[in-house]
């Protein structure tokens, strides 16, 4: 379905396309490059971009966009400042920060975004989150509670496909063939 305007009725050039990566996922990593391509692809003179970043522990933040061409999320995020001082010869993900003060880290990224203020800044959301809180129907449900439209899979499709013995199961009971399969525990 394409969206020709925004929820506040502007036109097509004004719609501003909230690309959303990284994320509380093992997956991060990937989610965080595929934000990066969508953001250089994104045709910028139909859509506004905006790259929100969701770290580890979930909290949103409308990243600078110069840190999307950073290697990797710990490249950046926590900033090495952040780090304890044993353990800044090595990169670190934010959920192994004890006691951080992450309203500062984040404002040295970007801006944290409370999740019910996304509609304040977004009109639709491109999702490339990866995993666990991204293609599970999580942040769908979300996206769905605050009336933003979305890329990809509805909540009920996500939670299925999410899970492979979910999946073969609900295309068995639907009559569906399919190979035959054991679930090993």
């Amino acid at each position: 379905m394409l969206f020709c305007f925004g929820q506040d009725g502007k036109g097509i050039g004004n719609m501003r396309i909230g690309i959303i990566f990284g994320g509380r996922s093992r997956e991060r990593e990937v989610s965080f490059a595929g934000g990066r391509t969508v953001y250089d692809n994104l045709d910028k003179s139909l859509f506004i971009p905006v790259p929100l970043f969701i770290d580890s522990l979930g909290h949103f933040i409308l990243l600078e966009w110069s840190y999307l061409y950073k290697g990797t999320i710990r490249d950046f995020y926590p900033p090495a400042d952040a780090l304890p001082a044993d353990h800044r010869h090595y990169q670190m993900y934010a959920e192994s920060i004890p006691d951080a003060d992450w309203d500062t880290l984040m404002a040295k990224v970007g801006t944290p975004i409370p999740a019910e203020e996304l509609g304040k800044h977004i009109d639709m959301a491109f999702l490339t989150l990866h995993g666990p809180y991204g293609e599970d129907g999580s942040i769908q449900g979300l996206l769905e509670w605050l009336d933003i439209p979305y890329t990809g899979a509805g909540i009920l499709p996500s939670a299925i496909g999410i899970s492979n013995t979910a999946q073969k199961r609900f295309f068995e009971r639907l009559g569906y063939a399919g190979p035959r399969w054991d679930l090993v525990h």
